[in-house]
Protein backbone atom coordinates (compact mmCIF):
# COMPACT_ATOMS: atom_id res chain seq x y z
CA UNK A 1 0.00 0.00 0.00
CA UNK A 2 1.14 3.52 -0.84
CA UNK A 3 0.47 6.91 0.75
CA UNK A 4 0.34 10.01 -1.47
CA UNK A 5 1.05 12.62 1.20
CA UNK A 6 0.31 15.65 -0.99
CA UNK A 7 -2.40 15.80 -3.66
CA UNK A 8 -4.67 18.81 -4.17
CA UNK A 9 -7.80 16.80 -4.84
CA UNK A 10 -10.05 19.81 -4.33
CA UNK A 11 -8.54 21.69 -7.29
CA UNK A 12 -10.80 22.32 -10.31
CA UNK A 13 -8.59 20.18 -12.57
CA UNK A 14 -10.28 17.19 -10.92
CA UNK A 15 -13.86 18.41 -11.25
CA UNK A 16 -15.95 15.81 -13.00
CA UNK A 17 -13.27 13.11 -12.74
CA UNK A 18 -12.45 13.12 -9.01
CA UNK A 19 -14.18 9.84 -8.21
CA UNK A 20 -12.48 8.19 -11.15
CA UNK A 21 -9.08 9.59 -10.13
CA UNK A 22 -9.42 8.29 -6.58
CA UNK A 23 -10.71 4.92 -7.75
CA UNK A 24 -7.80 4.64 -10.19
CA UNK A 25 -5.33 5.35 -7.40
CA UNK A 26 -6.84 2.91 -4.95
CA UNK A 27 -7.03 0.21 -7.60
CA UNK A 28 -3.28 0.70 -8.13
CA UNK A 29 -2.54 0.33 -4.41
CA UNK A 30 -2.64 3.96 -3.23
CA UNK A 31 -4.73 3.55 -0.09
CA UNK A 32 -4.14 6.88 1.64
CA UNK A 33 -4.18 10.38 0.14
CA UNK A 34 -3.49 13.67 1.92
CA UNK A 35 -5.34 16.66 0.45
CA UNK A 36 -3.92 19.96 1.78
CA UNK A 37 -5.70 23.28 1.55
CA UNK A 38 -4.13 26.48 0.21
CA UNK A 39 -6.63 28.97 1.67
CA UNK A 40 -9.84 28.87 3.67
CA UNK A 41 -12.07 27.90 0.73
CA UNK A 42 -9.68 25.21 -0.46
CA UNK A 43 -9.31 23.89 3.10
CA UNK A 44 -13.09 23.59 3.43
CA UNK A 45 -13.27 21.64 0.19
CA UNK A 46 -10.51 19.32 1.37
CA UNK A 47 -12.44 18.69 4.59
CA UNK A 48 -15.56 17.86 2.59
CA UNK A 49 -13.62 15.29 0.59
CA UNK A 50 -12.66 13.45 3.77
CA UNK A 51 -16.35 12.77 4.42
CA UNK A 52 -16.84 11.39 0.95
CA UNK A 53 -13.79 9.18 0.54
CA UNK A 54 -12.44 6.93 3.31
CA UNK A 55 -8.96 7.06 1.77
CA UNK A 56 -8.67 10.85 1.97
CA UNK A 57 -7.36 12.94 4.89
CA UNK A 58 -7.01 16.70 4.95
CA UNK A 59 -4.66 19.45 6.06
CA UNK A 60 -5.86 23.03 6.40
CA UNK A 61 -3.84 26.17 5.92
CA UNK A 62 -2.95 29.26 3.93
CA UNK A 63 -0.30 28.89 1.21
CA UNK A 64 2.37 31.63 0.91
CA UNK A 65 0.87 32.68 -2.43
CA UNK A 66 -2.37 33.43 -0.57
CA UNK A 67 -0.72 35.09 2.43
CA UNK A 68 -1.66 38.62 1.35
CA UNK A 69 -5.34 37.62 1.56
CA UNK A 70 -5.11 36.28 5.13
CA UNK A 71 -7.08 37.98 7.91
CA UNK A 72 -7.72 37.31 11.57
CA UNK A 73 -11.00 35.72 10.48
CA UNK A 74 -9.08 33.45 8.12
CA UNK A 75 -6.83 32.21 10.92
CA UNK A 76 -9.85 31.63 13.18
CA UNK A 77 -11.53 29.59 10.45
CA UNK A 78 -8.39 27.54 9.82
CA UNK A 79 -8.20 26.77 13.53
CA UNK A 80 -11.87 25.77 13.56
CA UNK A 81 -11.45 23.48 10.53
CA UNK A 82 -8.39 21.90 12.13
CA UNK A 83 -10.62 20.49 14.87
CA UNK A 84 -12.67 18.43 12.39
CA UNK A 85 -12.33 14.68 12.09
CA UNK A 86 -9.73 13.51 9.56
CA UNK A 87 -7.96 16.89 9.56
CA UNK A 88 -4.52 15.78 10.69
CA UNK A 89 -2.17 18.67 9.87
CA UNK A 90 -1.79 22.39 9.26
CA UNK A 91 -0.74 23.01 5.69
CA UNK A 92 0.17 23.90 3.05
CA UNK A 93 2.00 26.78 4.70
CA UNK A 94 5.46 28.29 4.31
CA UNK A 95 7.50 30.70 2.19
CA UNK A 96 7.85 31.12 -1.57
CA UNK A 97 10.41 33.72 -2.66
CA UNK A 98 10.56 32.32 -6.21
CA UNK A 99 7.26 33.85 -7.29
CA UNK A 100 6.77 36.40 -4.49
CA UNK A 101 3.05 36.60 -5.18
CA UNK A 102 2.63 37.81 -1.62
CA UNK A 103 5.15 40.24 -0.04
CA UNK A 104 7.88 38.41 1.84
CA UNK A 105 7.21 40.11 5.17
CA UNK A 106 3.54 39.13 4.90
CA UNK A 107 4.50 35.57 4.04
CA UNK A 108 6.68 35.33 7.12
CA UNK A 109 4.00 36.72 9.41
CA UNK A 110 1.32 34.37 8.08
CA UNK A 111 3.70 31.42 8.28
CA UNK A 112 4.54 32.18 11.90
CA UNK A 113 0.89 32.64 12.87
CA UNK A 114 -0.03 29.24 11.46
CA UNK A 115 2.87 27.57 13.25
CA UNK A 116 1.42 29.00 16.45
CA UNK A 117 -1.96 27.48 15.56
CA UNK A 118 -0.33 24.09 14.96
CA UNK A 119 1.49 24.36 18.28
CA UNK A 120 -1.74 25.10 20.16
CA UNK A 121 -3.53 22.21 18.52
CA UNK A 122 -0.63 19.75 18.64
CA UNK A 123 -0.77 19.13 14.90
CA UNK A 124 2.10 18.52 12.45
CA UNK A 125 2.76 21.03 9.68
CA UNK A 126 3.19 20.64 5.92
CA UNK A 127 5.68 23.29 4.81
CA UNK A 128 6.26 24.73 1.34
CA UNK A 129 9.70 26.31 0.87
CA UNK A 130 10.99 27.67 -2.42
CA UNK A 131 14.12 29.82 -2.61
CA UNK A 132 13.56 30.71 1.04
CA UNK A 133 15.34 28.12 3.16
CA UNK A 134 17.31 30.53 5.43
CA UNK A 135 14.21 32.49 6.46
CA UNK A 136 12.04 29.37 6.67
CA UNK A 137 14.50 27.57 8.95
CA UNK A 138 14.84 30.68 11.08
CA UNK A 139 11.07 30.85 11.60
CA UNK A 140 10.85 27.11 12.23
CA UNK A 141 13.71 27.08 14.74
CA UNK A 142 11.64 27.98 17.87
CA UNK A 143 9.08 25.32 16.97
CA UNK A 144 11.47 22.55 15.96
CA UNK A 145 11.32 20.69 19.26
CA UNK A 146 7.54 20.92 19.59
CA UNK A 147 6.21 20.40 16.07
CA UNK A 148 6.41 17.58 13.59
CA UNK A 149 7.54 19.25 10.36
CA UNK A 150 7.26 17.95 6.79
CA UNK A 151 9.16 19.83 4.09
CA UNK A 152 6.93 18.97 1.17
CA UNK A 153 8.34 18.68 -2.37
CA UNK A 154 11.79 19.12 -0.88
CA UNK A 155 13.89 21.38 -3.12
CA UNK A 156 16.81 22.15 -0.80
CA UNK A 157 20.47 21.39 -1.40
CA UNK A 158 22.68 19.06 0.63
CA UNK A 159 23.23 21.69 3.35
CA UNK A 160 19.48 22.24 3.72
CA UNK A 161 18.97 18.49 3.82
CA UNK A 162 21.58 18.06 6.56
CA UNK A 163 19.95 20.80 8.64
CA UNK A 164 16.49 19.33 8.11
CA UNK A 165 17.63 15.83 9.10
CA UNK A 166 19.47 17.24 12.14
CA UNK A 167 16.25 18.87 13.36
CA UNK A 168 14.23 15.70 12.80
CA UNK A 169 12.17 17.13 9.96
CA UNK A 170 10.53 14.88 7.40
CA UNK A 171 10.91 15.48 3.67
CA UNK A 172 8.89 14.26 0.70
CA UNK A 173 9.75 13.49 -2.91
CA UNK A 174 7.46 13.71 -5.91
CA UNK A 175 7.62 13.42 -9.70
CA UNK A 176 10.71 15.63 -9.93
CA UNK A 177 12.68 12.64 -8.62
CA UNK A 178 12.00 10.88 -11.95
CA UNK A 179 13.18 13.70 -14.24
CA UNK A 180 16.30 12.93 -16.28
CA UNK A 181 19.34 14.74 -14.88
CA UNK A 182 17.56 15.81 -11.68
CA UNK A 183 19.66 16.83 -8.67
CA UNK A 184 17.06 15.13 -6.42
CA UNK A 185 18.74 11.76 -6.91
CA UNK A 186 21.67 12.54 -4.65
CA UNK A 187 19.41 14.24 -2.10
CA UNK A 188 17.25 11.10 -1.95
CA UNK A 189 20.34 8.93 -1.54
CA UNK A 190 21.55 11.02 1.42
CA UNK A 191 18.20 11.41 3.19
CA UNK A 192 17.50 9.59 6.45
CA UNK A 193 15.17 6.88 5.27
CA UNK A 194 12.73 6.91 8.18
CA UNK A 195 12.13 10.61 7.47
CA UNK A 196 11.16 10.19 3.81
CA UNK A 197 7.62 10.38 2.44
CA UNK A 198 6.18 10.14 -1.07
CA UNK A 199 3.82 12.56 -2.80
CA UNK A 200 2.60 13.63 -6.21
CA UNK A 201 1.72 17.30 -5.63
CA UNK A 202 -1.16 16.60 -8.00
CA UNK A 203 -2.26 18.11 -10.32
CA UNK A 204 1.30 19.41 -10.86
CA UNK A 205 4.77 17.85 -11.36
CA UNK A 206 3.72 14.77 -13.30
CA UNK A 207 6.51 12.17 -13.26
CA UNK A 208 8.50 11.06 -16.28
CA UNK A 209 7.48 9.69 -18.79
CA UNK A 210 3.97 11.15 -18.32
CA UNK A 211 4.93 14.83 -18.22
CA UNK A 212 2.47 16.95 -20.12
CA UNK A 213 -0.53 15.07 -18.72
CA UNK A 214 -2.55 15.75 -15.59
CA UNK A 215 -0.74 14.49 -12.51
CA UNK A 216 -2.81 12.14 -10.36
CA UNK A 217 -2.29 10.21 -7.11
CA UNK A 218 -1.83 6.98 -9.05
CA UNK A 219 1.55 8.31 -10.21
CA UNK A 220 2.98 8.17 -6.69
CA UNK A 221 3.75 4.60 -7.66
CA UNK A 222 6.25 5.88 -10.23
CA UNK A 223 7.96 7.97 -7.56
CA UNK A 224 8.19 4.88 -5.33
CA UNK A 225 9.76 2.84 -8.11
CA UNK A 226 12.33 5.58 -8.75
CA UNK A 227 13.21 5.83 -5.06
CA UNK A 228 13.61 2.06 -4.90
CA UNK A 229 16.06 2.24 -7.80
CA UNK A 230 18.06 5.03 -6.14
CA UNK A 231 18.21 3.19 -2.84
CA UNK A 232 18.80 -0.16 -4.57
CA UNK A 233 15.93 -1.63 -2.61
CA UNK A 234 12.76 -3.46 -3.63
CA UNK A 235 9.56 -1.62 -4.41
CA UNK A 236 7.95 -3.48 -1.51
CA UNK A 237 10.57 -2.09 0.86
CA UNK A 238 9.90 1.50 -0.22
CA UNK A 239 6.14 0.96 -0.17
CA UNK A 240 6.13 -0.38 3.38
CA UNK A 241 8.68 2.13 4.73
CA UNK A 242 7.02 5.24 3.32
CA UNK A 243 3.54 4.10 4.37
CA UNK A 244 4.78 3.58 7.92
CA UNK A 245 6.60 6.93 7.87
CA UNK A 246 3.50 8.73 6.61
CA UNK A 247 1.15 7.15 9.12
CA UNK A 248 3.60 7.92 11.92
CA UNK A 249 3.99 11.56 10.88
CA UNK A 250 0.27 12.27 10.53
CA UNK A 251 -0.87 10.00 13.36
CA UNK A 252 -3.02 7.94 11.00
CA UNK A 253 -3.73 4.27 11.56
CA UNK A 254 -2.48 2.14 8.70
CA UNK A 255 -5.56 1.15 6.67
CA UNK A 256 -6.77 -2.36 7.35
CA UNK A 257 -9.64 -2.34 4.84
CA UNK A 258 -8.85 -2.52 1.17
CA UNK A 259 -10.91 -0.24 -1.03
CA UNK A 260 -12.57 -0.04 -3.45
CA UNK A 261 -15.12 -2.82 -3.59
CA UNK A 262 -14.90 -4.54 -6.94
CA UNK A 263 -17.98 -4.53 -9.17
CA UNK A 264 -19.85 -7.84 -9.25
CA UNK A 265 -21.13 -9.03 -12.58
CA UNK A 266 -23.72 -11.21 -10.85
CA UNK A 267 -25.35 -8.07 -9.43
CA UNK A 268 -25.13 -6.12 -12.67
CA UNK A 269 -22.86 -3.50 -11.09
CA UNK A 270 -21.52 -0.66 -13.22
CA UNK A 271 -20.40 2.16 -10.96
CA UNK A 272 -21.04 5.72 -12.06
CA UNK A 273 -17.78 7.70 -11.85
CA UNK A 274 -18.71 10.96 -13.56
CA UNK A 275 -19.48 13.64 -10.97
CA UNK A 276 -21.15 15.94 -13.48
CA UNK A 277 -23.70 13.29 -14.41
CA UNK A 278 -24.43 12.51 -10.75
CA UNK A 279 -24.84 16.21 -9.99
CA UNK A 280 -27.26 16.65 -12.92
CA UNK A 281 -29.39 13.69 -11.81
CA UNK A 282 -29.67 15.08 -8.27
CA UNK A 283 -30.61 18.50 -9.65
CA UNK A 284 -33.09 17.12 -12.18
CA UNK A 285 -35.14 15.25 -9.60
CA UNK A 286 -35.93 18.57 -7.84
CA UNK A 287 -35.17 17.64 -4.25
CA UNK A 288 -35.54 19.93 -1.26
CA UNK A 289 -34.81 19.65 2.45
CA UNK A 290 -38.30 18.35 3.19
CA UNK A 291 -37.86 15.33 0.92
CA UNK A 292 -37.06 11.73 1.71
CA UNK A 293 -35.13 10.05 -1.11
CA UNK A 294 -34.86 6.31 -1.64
CA UNK A 295 -31.73 5.49 -3.64
CA UNK A 296 -31.71 2.16 -5.43
CA UNK A 297 -28.27 0.56 -5.50
CA UNK A 298 -26.03 3.27 -4.07
CA UNK A 299 -22.83 1.54 -5.21
CA UNK A 300 -19.77 3.52 -4.15
CA UNK A 301 -21.88 6.56 -3.33
CA UNK A 302 -21.25 8.83 -6.31
CA UNK A 303 -24.90 9.85 -6.66
CA UNK A 304 -25.55 9.41 -2.94
CA UNK A 305 -23.53 12.41 -1.85
CA UNK A 306 -25.26 14.79 -4.27
CA UNK A 307 -28.65 13.52 -3.12
CA UNK A 308 -27.59 14.08 0.49
CA UNK A 309 -26.59 17.66 -0.30
CA UNK A 310 -30.16 18.44 -1.36
CA UNK A 311 -32.50 16.14 0.59
CA UNK A 312 -33.46 16.12 4.24
CA UNK A 313 -33.20 12.33 4.39
CA UNK A 314 -31.59 9.82 2.04
CA UNK A 315 -32.13 6.08 2.43
CA UNK A 316 -29.57 4.15 0.39
CA UNK A 317 -30.76 0.62 -0.39
CA UNK A 318 -27.73 -1.48 -1.34
CA UNK A 319 -27.83 -5.26 -1.73
CA UNK A 320 -24.03 -5.64 -1.69
CA UNK A 321 -22.85 -5.91 1.92
CA UNK A 322 -19.35 -4.66 1.12
CA UNK A 323 -20.69 -1.56 -0.59
CA UNK A 324 -23.12 -0.94 2.27
CA UNK A 325 -20.20 -1.16 4.70
CA UNK A 326 -18.24 1.27 2.53
CA UNK A 327 -21.08 3.80 2.74
CA UNK A 328 -21.15 3.38 6.52
CA UNK A 329 -17.62 4.82 6.68
CA UNK A 330 -18.85 8.16 5.33
CA UNK A 331 -19.89 10.67 7.93
CA UNK A 332 -23.08 12.01 6.32
CA UNK A 333 -25.70 12.80 8.98
CA UNK A 334 -28.79 12.60 6.76
CA UNK A 335 -27.81 9.26 5.18
CA UNK A 336 -29.27 5.90 6.23
CA UNK A 337 -28.02 2.65 4.72
CA UNK A 338 -30.15 -0.46 4.28
CA UNK A 339 -28.30 -3.61 3.22
CA UNK A 340 -31.17 -5.21 1.31
CA UNK A 341 -32.56 -5.97 -2.14
CA UNK A 342 -34.75 -3.05 -3.23
CA UNK A 343 -37.30 -5.53 -4.58
CA UNK A 344 -37.78 -6.92 -1.07
CA UNK A 345 -38.43 -3.68 0.81
CA UNK A 346 -41.81 -1.97 1.24
CA UNK A 347 -41.83 1.73 0.38
CA UNK A 348 -44.73 2.19 2.78
CA UNK A 349 -42.21 1.85 5.63
CA UNK A 350 -40.65 5.19 4.70
CA UNK A 351 -43.67 7.45 4.32
CA UNK A 352 -45.47 8.99 1.37
CA UNK A 353 -44.45 11.39 -1.39
CA UNK A 354 -41.06 9.71 -1.65
CA UNK A 355 -38.51 10.47 -4.32
CA UNK A 356 -36.80 7.44 -5.84
CA UNK A 357 -33.46 7.72 -7.60
CA UNK A 358 -30.71 5.41 -8.73
CA UNK A 359 -28.51 3.83 -11.34
CA UNK A 360 -30.49 0.62 -11.61
CA UNK A 361 -29.01 -2.74 -12.68
CA UNK A 362 -29.86 -3.58 -16.27
CA UNK A 363 -30.72 -7.18 -15.46
CA UNK A 364 -33.62 -6.27 -13.14
CA UNK A 365 -34.82 -3.02 -14.71
CA UNK A 366 -38.28 -4.35 -15.58
CA UNK A 367 -38.79 -5.75 -12.08
CA UNK A 368 -37.88 -2.42 -10.54
CA UNK A 369 -40.18 -0.52 -12.87
CA UNK A 370 -43.14 -2.80 -12.08
CA UNK A 371 -42.44 -2.36 -8.37
CA UNK A 372 -42.50 1.40 -8.79
CA UNK A 373 -45.85 1.13 -10.54
CA UNK A 374 -47.28 -1.18 -7.87
CA UNK A 375 -46.10 1.06 -5.01
CA UNK A 376 -46.72 4.37 -6.75
CA UNK A 377 -49.01 5.46 -3.89
CA UNK A 378 -45.88 6.27 -1.91
CA UNK A 379 -43.89 7.89 -4.75
CA UNK A 380 -44.05 11.49 -5.91
CA UNK A 381 -41.20 11.45 -8.40
CA UNK A 382 -38.37 9.24 -9.60
CA UNK A 383 -35.18 9.70 -11.60
CA UNK A 384 -33.65 6.46 -12.82
CA UNK A 385 -30.67 5.68 -15.00
CA UNK A 386 -31.14 2.62 -17.16
CA UNK A 387 -30.16 1.07 -20.46
CA UNK A 388 -30.98 3.48 -23.30
CA UNK A 389 -32.91 0.76 -25.10
CA UNK A 390 -35.30 0.47 -22.15
CA UNK A 391 -35.60 4.26 -21.93
CA UNK A 392 -36.54 4.31 -25.63
CA UNK A 393 -39.39 1.93 -24.89
CA UNK A 394 -40.61 3.92 -21.88
CA UNK A 395 -40.97 7.18 -23.79
CA UNK A 396 -42.16 5.64 -27.08
CA UNK A 397 -45.44 6.83 -28.62
CA UNK A 398 -48.22 4.55 -29.89
CA UNK A 399 -47.61 3.33 -33.41
CA UNK A 400 -43.81 3.30 -33.12
CA UNK A 401 -41.62 0.22 -33.06
CA UNK A 402 -40.44 0.77 -29.47
CA UNK A 403 -43.95 1.17 -28.06
CA UNK A 404 -44.92 -1.81 -25.93
CA UNK A 405 -45.88 -3.26 -22.59
CA UNK A 406 -43.60 -1.02 -20.49
CA UNK A 407 -44.67 2.06 -22.44
CA UNK A 408 -48.32 1.47 -21.55
CA UNK A 409 -47.81 0.67 -17.87
CA UNK A 410 -45.41 3.50 -17.12
CA UNK A 411 -47.12 6.19 -19.21
CA UNK A 412 -50.53 5.41 -17.74
CA UNK A 413 -49.36 6.13 -14.20
CA UNK A 414 -46.49 8.57 -14.74
CA UNK A 415 -45.62 11.53 -16.92
CA UNK A 416 -42.14 10.64 -18.10
CA UNK A 417 -39.31 12.38 -19.90
CA UNK A 418 -35.81 11.43 -20.95
CA UNK A 419 -33.31 13.92 -19.49
CA UNK A 420 -30.03 12.81 -21.02
CA UNK A 421 -28.06 9.94 -22.46
CA UNK A 422 -24.97 8.77 -20.58
CA UNK A 423 -22.03 7.23 -22.51
CA UNK A 424 -20.28 4.03 -21.37
CA UNK A 425 -17.08 5.87 -20.35
CA UNK A 426 -18.95 7.39 -17.38
CA UNK A 427 -18.95 3.98 -15.65
CA UNK A 428 -16.55 1.43 -14.20
CA UNK A 429 -16.56 -1.14 -15.66
CA UNK A 430 -17.75 0.25 -18.97
CA UNK A 431 -21.04 -1.29 -20.10
CA UNK A 432 -21.41 -2.22 -23.75
CA UNK A 433 -24.40 0.05 -24.18
CA UNK A 434 -25.35 3.69 -23.68
CA UNK A 435 -27.46 4.56 -20.65
CA UNK A 436 -30.18 7.17 -20.22
CA UNK A 437 -31.74 9.08 -17.33
CA UNK A 438 -35.54 9.11 -17.23
CA UNK A 439 -37.66 11.20 -14.85
CA UNK A 440 -41.06 9.91 -13.68
CA UNK A 441 -43.66 12.31 -12.26
CA UNK A 442 -46.73 10.63 -10.82
CA UNK A 443 -49.97 11.65 -12.50
CA UNK A 444 -53.62 10.96 -11.92
CA UNK A 445 -54.84 8.78 -14.82
CA UNK A 446 -57.61 10.27 -16.97
CA UNK A 447 -59.49 6.99 -16.67
CA UNK A 448 -59.97 5.06 -13.45
CA UNK A 449 -59.32 1.34 -13.51
CA UNK A 450 -62.09 -0.97 -12.39
CA UNK A 451 -59.59 -3.72 -11.65
CA UNK A 452 -55.89 -2.90 -11.84
CA UNK A 453 -54.84 -6.55 -11.75
CA UNK A 454 -57.01 -7.27 -14.78
CA UNK A 455 -55.68 -4.18 -16.58
CA UNK A 456 -52.10 -5.43 -16.16
CA UNK A 457 -53.08 -8.93 -17.30
CA UNK A 458 -54.98 -7.60 -20.31
CA UNK A 459 -52.12 -5.37 -21.48
CA UNK A 460 -49.63 -8.24 -21.14
CA UNK A 461 -51.88 -10.52 -23.17
CA UNK A 462 -52.39 -7.87 -25.82
CA UNK A 463 -48.65 -7.65 -26.47
CA UNK A 464 -48.04 -11.43 -26.12
CA UNK A 465 -48.40 -11.91 -29.90
CA UNK A 466 -47.16 -8.57 -31.11
CA UNK A 467 -47.62 -9.24 -34.82
CA UNK A 468 -51.21 -10.39 -34.43
CA UNK A 469 -54.37 -8.37 -34.05
CA UNK A 470 -55.15 -7.52 -30.45
CA UNK A 471 -58.27 -9.69 -30.33
CA UNK A 472 -56.34 -12.72 -31.60
CA UNK A 473 -53.36 -12.13 -29.31
CA UNK A 474 -55.64 -12.08 -26.25
CA UNK A 475 -57.69 -15.09 -27.42
CA UNK A 476 -54.62 -17.22 -28.18
CA UNK A 477 -52.90 -16.44 -24.89
CA UNK A 478 -55.68 -16.66 -22.30
CA UNK A 479 -59.13 -17.78 -21.30
CA UNK A 480 -60.66 -14.34 -21.91
CA UNK A 481 -63.49 -14.92 -24.41
CA UNK A 482 -62.80 -13.30 -27.76
CA UNK A 483 -66.50 -12.39 -27.94
CA UNK A 484 -66.15 -10.15 -24.87
CA UNK A 485 -63.13 -8.43 -26.39
CA UNK A 486 -64.86 -8.02 -29.76
CA UNK A 487 -68.02 -6.58 -28.20
CA UNK A 488 -66.04 -4.12 -26.06
CA UNK A 489 -64.05 -2.99 -29.07
CA UNK A 490 -67.19 -2.33 -31.10
CA UNK A 491 -68.80 -0.36 -28.28
CA UNK A 492 -65.69 1.82 -27.99
CA UNK A 493 -65.38 2.15 -31.80
CA UNK A 494 -62.03 0.31 -31.93
CA UNK A 495 -61.23 -1.22 -35.35
CA UNK A 496 -61.43 -5.03 -35.31
CA UNK A 497 -57.98 -5.31 -36.87
CA UNK A 498 -56.20 -2.98 -34.44
CA UNK A 499 -52.92 -4.12 -32.92
CA UNK A 500 -51.74 -3.44 -29.36
CA UNK A 501 -48.93 -1.08 -30.42
CA UNK A 502 -51.50 1.34 -31.86
CA UNK A 503 -53.47 1.83 -28.62
CA UNK A 504 -52.65 4.62 -26.18
CA UNK A 505 -52.37 3.90 -22.43
CA UNK A 506 -55.65 5.73 -21.77
CA UNK A 507 -57.48 3.78 -24.49
CA UNK A 508 -56.05 0.55 -23.10
CA UNK A 509 -57.58 1.39 -19.72
CA UNK A 510 -60.98 2.05 -21.33
CA UNK A 511 -60.83 -1.21 -23.27
CA UNK A 512 -59.69 -3.24 -20.24
CA UNK A 513 -62.51 -1.79 -18.16
CA UNK A 514 -65.06 -2.63 -20.85
CA UNK A 515 -63.79 -6.21 -21.27
CA UNK A 516 -63.75 -6.73 -17.50
CA UNK A 517 -67.35 -5.59 -17.24
CA UNK A 518 -68.36 -8.03 -20.00
CA UNK A 519 -66.76 -11.08 -18.42
CA UNK A 520 -67.91 -10.12 -14.92
CA UNK A 521 -71.54 -9.63 -15.87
Amino acid sequence: MLFDTHAHLDFPQFDGIRENVIDEAVSAGVHLIMSPGIDVASSKRACELTNLYPQVYAAVGIHPHKAKEATDESFAEIERLASLDKVVAIGEIGLDYYRNISPQDVQKEVFHTQLEIAKRLGLPVIVHIRDAFPDAFSILEPFAKELMVLLHSFSGDENALALAMDKGFFISFNGTLTYPGTDRTEIARLATRNKVLLETDSPYLTPHPFRGTLNRPVFVKNVAHQLAAIWRETFSYVEKLTMNNGCSFFGIEKPAVIYPVRPKRSLGQNFLVDENIARKIAKTVQINRNDTVIEIGSGRGMLTRFLCERAGRVIAVEIDRNLANLLCTRDIPNLEIINEDFLNISLSDFGEKLIVAGNIPYNITSSILFKIVSERKFIRRAALMMQKEVADRLVALPGTKNYGLLSVFIQFFFAISRIMNVPPECFIPRPRVTSAVVVFNKKFPVAQLINEEFFIKFVKLSFAKRRKKLINSVALSSDIPSEAVSLAMRELSFPEDIRAESISPEDFSRLANAVYEKISA
